[in-house]
Parts: structure tokens; C-alpha cells; sequence
């Protein structure tokens, strides 16, 4: 499936509220929060209250491209609601999932409003080695999720940006933060890992079930150990509002 088709019907009712015919093609783009949805439903055209599912959504234009933005709510639970939610509403329409919003940096490299290009995606309070499971898989599962490779070559080219800097690599996600306290052993535990979020990779899970182009694009607001010399901390809506500038360059290169 590829994003350039995204061009679909909205039924239009008599309370303004639009429902997105599910034979055309749709992106997902999910936040787990209000304040994350809110900078990226600004930048879209012709926004609209719709439905999918029982979930919060808006609908636009975002580069030219129809798509549509979830409140998902916080947790692993609710983004893997939220992901099958939206397939069980588009199916194969649904030519893109991506995480968006905020995210802690967990590598020591990380710093805030650093923009986090997801590209494989593990568990970190998954631990089945015992059984011979790598740290990170769920049993029964693959060692990780991957993101789609030709969304991670799309955002390749937004390397030049000079509005926020952009790296690419593992995130980990669970529903326990990653505090100062086990930053070390989680950074020991995963060294690949450049962020930490409670999202992504339940998301991540879900698309790969059901081969659904998956890709997350999350903003630094914390660090999860202190780093001398650098702030660990800046407000969610400002870290949201580069996520959405991130995401809507990473669609006009599509």
C-alpha cells in the first residue's frame, strides 16, 4: 500500500460530524494524549470532528494527503485498542499507522526536543530469558517490531531539517517510566535504545499483525537520567508541537 493514494470520500452528516468511507486509503497518525493531538490537528486543512470507532478523531489534509488524527489514551493497552480500532474501521485501506507526540530520551546521546524516528520496537519490561527469549520479546513473538522500510527511507530525507535534529533507532515501551533509578539497567539492558515510550510498540504489534505500514515520530520532553550541562525537561506541548512539524515533512516527502 503506498500513501500517495490518500485520497477518499467524507460522508458529511447533519451535525458536522464525518465518517471516512473505509475503501479509500487513510493514515493514522495516534497520540496518546489531547495535548499531543492538538498541534497536529493545527496544521491540518479542512479539519473536521470524525469517526473511528469509539475513538476521539479529527480529520484533514496534511501535505496534500488525507489522514486522520486518534487521541489513543496513555498505555500499552490503549494503543493496541487504539491500532485495531482503526483497522477493524479502514482494513486494507489503511495505508499508514504512525505513533506521534512525546517521548523520553533514554540513550545518553538523546537530548530534548530531539526527534526520535522509531524504527524497531521492543518491550523493555518484557523478560522471558529464562526461556531463551531475547530482553524485550513477548514469547511467541518476534524479538522486536520493525518499522516499514520505505516510510524510514521517506524520512531519510528529512535529514537536512534545521529546525530539530533527527535520529533514528530502537524504542522501547511499557507502562513502568523509566526513572533514574533504573535508567542504567535499562541502558544495559537495551543499548540500542534511543527513547523510551508506553505506545509504540503495542502499536507496532498490532500493524504487524495485520500488515499495516507502521512508523513512529516522537519528540524529546524528558530525559530519562540527568546529563549535565543540558535541561531533562521541557513542556509536552512544546515537545508535541516539533512532533507535529516533524511528521507533517515526513509526509510531504511521500
Amino acid at each position: 500500500m503506498v500513501i500517495h493514494t490518500l485520497l477518499h470520500e467524507v460522508v458529511m452528516d447533519t451535525t458536522s460530524t464525518s465518517t471516512i468511507r473505509a475503501n479509500n486509503s487513510v493514515a493514522v497518525i495516534a497520540c496518546a494524549m489531547d495535548l499531543e493531538a492538538e498541534p497536529m490537528i493545527a496544521l491540518l486543512d479542512g479539519a473536521q470532528s470524525c469517526t473511528c470507532g469509539n475513538a476521539k478523531c479529527t480529520t484533514g489534509f496534511l501535505a496534500g494527503r488525507r489522514v486522520h488524527v486518534t487521541v489513543t489514551g496513555i498505555g500499552l493497552v490503549n494503543a493496541a485498542v487504539a491500532a485495531t480500532q482503526a483497522y477493524l474501521t479502514f482494513g486494507d485501506s489503511l495505508a499508514a499507522y504512525l505513533c506521534a507526540g512525546t517521548c523520553g530520551g533514554l540513550a545518553a546521546t538523546t537530548g530534548v526536543l530531539d526527534v526520535i524516528i522509531g524504527t524497531e520496537f521492543i518491550y523493555s519490561r518484557a523478560d522471558a530469558t529464562a526461556f531463551g527469549y531475547a530482553p524485550g520479546q513477548v514469547p511467541g513473538e518476534p524479538a522486536s517490531f520493525a518499522a516499514y522500510a520505505h516510510y524510514i527511507a521517506a524520512a531519510e530525507t528529512m535529514r537536512q531539517n534545521r529546525n530539530y535534529r533527527l535520529l533514528f533507532g530502537q524504542v522501547a515501551s511499557s507502562d513502568a517510566f523509566v526513572t533514574t533509578r533504573s535508567v542504567e539497567k535499562t541502558r544495559e539492558v537495551f543499548p540500542s535504545a534511543l527513547a523510551a515510550d508506553m505506545e509504540s510498540t503495542a502499536a507496532a504489534q498490532v500493524c504487524a499483525k495485520f500488515a499495516v505500514p507502521f512508523i513512529s515520530i516522537r519528540a524529546v520532553s524528558d530525559l530519562c537520567g540527568p546529563q549535565a550541562g543540558q535541561d531533562f525537561h521541557v513542556d509536552a506541548g512544546e515537545a508535541a508541537a516539533v512532533s507535529a512539524r516533524a511528521v507533517a515533512d515526513f509526509f510531504a516527502q511521500l
